[in-house]
């Protein structure tokens, strides 16, 4: 599953960190998610692959997207998709990763 949402448009928690210099169309997937019997078969990165593809067609300049540092096999999916960490940020006592993808 992965959902896609234009940054500046009602966004739901946590918030894009207000210190991002971000493009002015900007999409931001949300909710990156594999069941746990498909995980590293590859889903992930076709999920993340289309919406990337999607947004670029619909003329998006960046795409950014957050994870936990705990969550590493997303990092280095993230990473190895050619998306660069822009920022850290906390919401609560969660920290949060921020990649970005300028497309």
């Amino acid at each position: 599953m992965v959902g896609v949402e234009e940054v500046g448009a009602q966004q739901i928690a946590p918030l894009v960190p207000p210190q991002l210099r971000l493009p002015a169309k900007t999409a931001r997937l949300r909710h990156v998610a594999v069941a746990p019997e498909r995980q590293r078969s590859g889903i992930g990165r076709l999920l993340v692959d289309a919406a990337v593809t999607w947004c670029a067609e619909q003329r998006y300049e960046s795409v950014i997207l957050e994870t936990t540092p705990q969550q590493e096999a997303a990092v280095s999916l993230y990473l190895a998709l050619g998306f660069a960490e822009i920022a850290r940020s906390k919401v609560g006592s969660y920290d949060l990763v921020w990649f970005e993808r300028r497309l």
